[in-house]
């Protein structure tokens, strides 16, 4: 049996999917019509969550070159061990971690941006903090 742990990233992938379609091919998501998408930060928000669950697809689905959970092995190497087998941290810390930050906290804020767009503005938190770390590993 597959379990939540392994399958997550692929529900996020055809959340993506459906979420980029509506963005590209309709109205629905635009807040104001009277300004372009670009500017329109309903629109803008949903954007961001898409492209989110794109990069946690690519982290713990399948990468760019068809390696499975290579945020986990980054992680477990990172610690020292040879690989996610040999390592101590278990595959629901990363699970709870990006199902908490993105498809909890993400979406409360993505749904409330009409009403608080300060909250609405925390869905590019995870993306920039990712871009960090990323430069910062690539840099360093």
């Amino acid at each position: 049996m597959v379990s939540f742990a392994t399958l997550w990233p692929w529900i996020g992938l055809g959340a993506a999917g459906m979420l980029l379609l509506l963005l590209a091919g309709s109205p629905a998501l635009v807040d104001d019509r009277r300004v372009p998408r670009w500017h329109d930060l309903g629109w803008l928000v949903f954007a961001a969550l898409a492209l989110t669950l794109l990069h946690q697809f690519e982290e713990n689905g399948l990468d760019l070159t068809g390696r499975p959970a290579g945020l986990l092995n980054a992680l477990c190497t990172g610690f020292g061990f040879r690989d996610a087998v040999a390592c101590p941290v278990p595959l629901s810390v990363i699970t709870g971690l990006n199902v908490g930050t993105v498809w909890i906290a993400a979406l409360i804020a993505v749904l409330t941006v009409h009403r608080h767009p300060l909250l609405g503005l925390t869905v590019f938190a995870v993306p920039l903090g990712t871009l960090i770390l990323h430069i910062g590993a690539a840099v360093g």
